[in-house]
Parts: structure tokens; C-alpha cells; sequence
């Protein structure tokens, strides 16, 4: 019987030191736990400040979206307005070539004028020396008759 119950002590102690080691691994599991809690904690706020600059990736994102929209439609515009130019470039062109035309046509024409004129005056003092030299005759006719 003492063997018995020595046995049975033996068994006591046994399950009393399995009972502290399973006490010391819950508190070590315990404390990973914790440990466990606190990692996930930081990770969660890591989490959330990733959300929050994915945020504003996004909305930086949308706010180019804007600006390249705007961009392109400024950039239409401008082609249309090249086009225009083009355009206008070539109605002045044509103009010009009209007012080339009328330039040349009115300098043929004033030089004509300008020859017509010339041969005129020269008509009129051929007709003023004329005149003048039958002038001058009959200045020298009265006053020859005069001195008389």
C-alpha cells in the first residue's frame, strides 16, 4: 500500500509538474497572444494609412483625369483654331494676289496717264513758245513803233 501511494504521489507530482509546465506554455501562449494582438493593431493602422494614401492616389488620379481632359480639349481647340488660320492664311493670300493684280493694273495705268500728261505739257509750251516768241515779235513791233 505504500507503494501505492507512493505510486500514486509519484503521479501526483507528475501531473502537478505537467500542470506548471501547461500553466508556463498558457502564459507563454498568453503573452504571444498579446504579442499577436499588438503586431495586428499596428498592422491595422498600417492598413489605414495605406487606405487613406491610396485615397488620395485615387483622387490625385481623378484630378489628372481632369487636367489630361482638359488638356486634350484645349489641344482640339487649338487644332481648330489652326485650321481656321490656315484657312484665313489662304483667303489673305488670295487676297493679296487680287491687290498685287490691281497694284500692277493701276501703276500700267498711271503710267500711261503719266506719258499722256508729259506729252500734253510738252504740246502746251510748244504753244506757250510759240505764243511767246510771237509775243516777243509783237512787243518788238510796238516798240519799234513807239520809238517812232
Amino acid at each position: 500500500m505504500e507503494e501505492l501511494l507512493n505510486q500514486i504521489l509519484h503521479e501526483v507530482k507528475e501531473i502537478k509538474q505537467g500542470q506548471v509546465r501547461l500553466e508556463t506554455r498558457m502564459d507563454k501562449l498568453e503573452q504571444n497572444q498579446e504579442q499577436l494582438v499588438l503586431r495586428m493593431d499596428k498592422l491595422e493602422s498600417r492598413m489605414d494609412k495605406l487606405e487613406s494614401r491610396m485615397d488620395k492616389l485615387e483622387e490625385n488620379q481623378e484630378k489628372l483625369s481632369v487636367r489630361m481632359d482638359k488638356l486634350e480639349h484645349n489641344q482640339e481647340q487649338l487644332v481648330m483654331n489652326m485650321n481656321k488660320l490656315g484657312s484665313r492664311m489662304g483667303n489673305l493670300e488670295q487676297k493679296q494676289s487680287h491687290l498685287e493684280v490691281i497694284v500692277n493694273s493701276l501703276g500700267t495705268e498711271l503710267r500711261s496717264n503719266f506719258r499722256y500728261t508729259n506729252s500734253k505739257l510738252d504740246e502746251h509750251r510748244q504753244v506757250f513758245n510759240m505764243f511767246s516768241g510771237e509775243f516777243k515779235s509783237i512787243n518788238r513791233d510796238i516798240d519799234a513803233i513807239m520809238s517812232r
